[in-house]
């Protein structure tokens, strides 16, 4: 297992959309590595969840940890969620240091698969759901920052334009 690159905002595939995962036996041990080496990331990270495109890969594929306990999905999708949302601190491992007050459903069902093929259906609740919809957001090619108001978005301006200076900084263009 290893330490994959995270990839921070304002980095162009975080902006885009992921592809389904098709299982097969000739790609089953490189999955079950990137899973592996996904986890291991995010923990070292002290992360809560992890999508493939934050570590470079545009595959639906979602790592997390809740109650101590690590798990996995390929290609999730909600299924329902509720009306009502509940707002919440959130940070994200594309964004380092940054915490922002984000509202999101309270309790989500997600509908996945796992790497022998079967199809799972599971309810989330509280913070376990907003940690799913987050992830399936970056699945969809967005970011927690695109999901807050924009009066609060303001506030996180100055941050938000070191981010991407410190970004084309470390990847220059036409070089």
């Amino acid at each position: 297992m290893s330490l994959l690159p995270v990839r921070v905002y304002p980095d162009p595939i975080l902006n885009q959309m992921s592809e389904d995962v098709i299982v097969t036996p000739e790609n089953r041990a490189e999955l079950e590595t990137l899973i592996q080496d996904m986890t291991e990331t995010m923990k070292a990270n002290n992360g809560m969840g992890l999508s493939a495109v934050q570590v470079g890969v545009l595959k639906r594929i979602l790592t997390a940890t809740f109650n101590k306990k690590d798990f996995y999905m390929l290609n999730p999708v909600l299924l329902d969620t509720s009306e009502r949302d509940a707002k919440g601190l959130e940070g994200c491992l594309s964004f380092p240091k940054l915490v922002a007050e984000i509202a999101r459903p309270d309790w989500c069902v997600v509908q996945y698969e796992t790497l022998d093929g079967e199809t799972k259906e599971e309810r989330y609740r509280d913070y376990d759901a907003r940690c799913i919809i987050h992830e399936i957001d970056h699945m969809n090619g967005e970011v927690f920052i695109d999901r807050m108001e924009e009066h609060k978005r303001f506030f996180l301006k100055g941050a938000l334009q070191s981010m991407k200076t410190r970004y084309e900084q470390e990847h220059p263009t036409g070089v």
